[in-house]
């Protein structure tokens, strides 16, 4: 355990490295590694190799750099980069095993930041926060810092069956402040059965970029992009059975692309992009039997378009532009027999 409050400016370099040492029949050692660093400039390392590992770093204010690598079951992972202005910072986490938990936070004034969680294994859960306040709740917006998230990257990693991987970088809106998200870009890429994604850019929406691909079966993908919603990127990429995507991008929701490709049988895909909306772009496209995709534009909606291809049987597709609408585009193509459009 090792705890630091350095002097402003102060560089600190700390390496923490734990292993796990098995002899024959000898008892299994579990590892316990916490870093606690304040100041500017830092870099952290934590290295446990073994089982029921427990590593936390935390790090406040700026330019700090923290790694974390575990291989073996049942591991817990977090980092903590917050301050006044969390900016330029990297965090990441490499796990190898099962049943492991990482958690990374990079939150208030968060820009420019960098988060990587990399999971090997099966029942695996990431979760990163980058922007807004996910610690204390709500904020009113009197005396405290600015909560935007801006120019961030979350990339979440995970090989295996039973993972769920949720990805946050939202602004925040209290009662006297409107702090936005914008320009940030989330990944997610699970590989195995039966995973969930989550991703959330809210709070004056803009510009920001979500991906989610799947690969294997009964997979669930959500992504929402609202308040103020503008110019984002929303795609979702399955590839298996019983999927399910679902891509929210609304209130005053203008100039936004939601995309879902889905590969197998028994999909739903539902995209929705409402409240003044317009030159919004949906695409669906199913390849299997017994799809179901619904798209709705609606809301005083302007040049909007809105694409689905469905080839198999027993599909049905449901396409709404409506208040106010205008100069609107759908189009709808079915492959297969008994399909609804």
């Amino acid at each position: 355990i090792i705890t630091q409050t350095p002097n402003k400016m102060k560089k600190n370099v700390i390496f923490v490295a734990a292993f796990m040492l098995m002899a024959g029949g000898a008892m299994a050692q579990s590892n316990n590694s916490v870093v606690s660093q304040t100041g500017d400039s830092h870099r952290a390392t934590a290295s446990q190799n073994g089982r029921l590992n427990t590593s936390t770093i935390t790090q406040e204010n700026n330019n700090n750099t923290a790694t974390l690598d575990q291989d073996g079951t049942s591991n817990a992972a977090t980092q903590r980069q917050t301050g006044a202005a969390s900016r330029y910072n990297t965090a990441a986490v490499d796990q190898n095993g099962r049943a492991n938990t990482a958690t990374q936070n990079q939150v208030y004034h968060s820009n420019n930041n960098s988060a990587n969680i990399d999971q090997n294994g099966s029942e695996n859960t990431a979760t990163q926060n980058q922007g807004g306040d996910y610690e204390n709740g709500l904020f009113l917006g009197i005396g405290r810092a600015t909560a935007k998230s801006e120019y961030n990257s979350a990339n979440i990693v995970q090989a295996g069956s039973n993972n769920t991987a949720t990805q946050n970088q939202n602004g925040d809106a209290g009662l006297f402040t409107s702090d936005p998200s914008r320009r940030n870009v989330a990944d997610i890429n699970q590989r195995g059965t039966y995973n969930t994604a989550t991703q959330n850019q809210s709070k004056e929406s803009s510009s920001n970029e979500a991906f989610i691909v799947q690969g294997g079966d009964r997979n669930t993908a959500t992504q929402n992009q609202n308040n103020d919603s503008g110019s984002n990127t929303a795609r979702i990429n399955q590839s298996g059975a019983d999927n399910t995507a679902t891509q929210n991008q609304n209130g005053s929701s203008e100039d936004n692309l939601a995309d879902t490709d889905q590969t197998g049988t028994f999909n739903v895909a539902s995209q929705n992009q409402s409240n003044i909306s317009g030159e919004n772009r949906a695409y669906i496209n199913q390849s299997g039997n017994r799809n179901n995709a619904s798209q709705n534009q609606s809301g005083i909606s302007g040049y909007n378009r809105a694409y689905i291809d469905q080839t198999g049987n027993d599909n049905t597709a449901t396409q709404n532009q409506s208040g106010l609408s205008g100069f609107n585009v759908a189009r709808a193509t079915q492959s297969g027999n008994l399909n609804y459009a």
